[in-house]
């Protein structure tokens, strides 16, 4: 297998995978959020020689209730290759996303479907609701995650052998 090479990107390059894996039935205009179009919004790729193989973005966007925090992150549109998923690659693009945040005291939160809420909370994301109404997905759950405390429980979990 090749080395996959995590990098930031533009938007744009972002929206066709995001598309083609979490939305096919969507038009790629309808995968973009008001916050991906800010200044500082970030949005991080996975690579394979020179084909982008997993995506995610985070915006900032306030945590709607019951998380309660008055500033903060969404993450986003991670999407990774079909082909490629159970490989690692959407636990570096979170990571990643994540770590390009320069605001370390704010918390980072997401929507996510029960299928896929136990991958986050093995990121150290913590369940805040669950059941929420969303206008794409119906019912999710919403996740959050204190990057301030980010560091400290990823480390635990490394040596632990969790993460």
């Amino acid at each position: 297998m090749h080395k996959i090479s995590m990098m930031r990107v533009p938007l744009s390059a972002v929206i066709p995978l995001r598309t083609s894996e979490l939305r096919p039935e969507r038009h790629p205009r309808d995968t973009i959020s008001s916050g991906d179009l800010l200044a500082d919004s970030i949005h991080v790729a996975a690579a394979l020689q020179d084909q982008l193989v997993g995506v995610a973005s985070a915006v900032r966007e306030q945590a709607p209730p019951p998380s309660g925090s008055a500033a903060g992150w969404r993450i986003r549109g991670v999407a990774v290759a079909s082909h490629l998923r159970d490989m690692g690659l959407g636990r570096q693009l979170v990571e990643s996303a994540c770590n390009l945040i320069t605001d370390r005291e704010v918390s980072v939160w997401l929507y996510a479907q029960e299928r896929v809420g136990g991958f986050y909370v093995k990121l150290g994301f913590v369940p805040v609701a669950t059941r929420v109404p969303h206008h794409i997905s119906g019912l999710v759950g919403l996740y959050e995650l204190k990057l301030g405390n980010e560091e400290k429980s990823t480390s635990k979990q490394r040596r632990s052998g969790k993460a």
